[in-house]
């Protein structure tokens, strides 16, 4: 499992961009300490054009690229509405699209990546 930590989120910021269209949200639970919603959103998903790891702009693959993640978040707040559980499914196949076309850039900018 991946640790998302504040460099995991630098880095993947530097290669994609997250926009989310959110199309439908509704209340499940509600306790004194909790909520929890359901988010319902398609992310979109662009790949850098280069520029943002200082490379000349590309529009060639892996670079410059737009995909789309269907998914669903089950979200969990305090009473302070401090997100506390963010569970999020998806399609396997348009994460593995992202993860490896994110894997692509990485493989063409870091010398010393393991990729064949």
């Amino acid at each position: 499992m991946t640790q998302m930590s504040y460099l995991f989120w630098f880095g993947a910021f530097r290669l994609l961009t997250f926009e989310l269209d959110i199309d439908h949200v509704y209340k499940i639970t509600t306790t004194e300490t909790t909520s929890t919603i359901g988010i319902r959103y398609i992310e979109k998903v662009t790949t850098t054009n280069g520029t943002s790891l200082f490379l000349e702009p590309s529009y060639t693959a892996p670079f410059n690229q737009t995909l789309y993640q269907h998914e669903h978040a089950i979200v969990t707040v305090d009473e302070n509405c401090k997100m506390i559980l963010w569970d999020q499914t998806g399609d396997n196949k348009e994460q593995t699209d992202v993860d490896d076309i994110a894997d692509g850039i990485v493989c063409r900018v870091n010398p010393f990546s393991p990729c064949s």
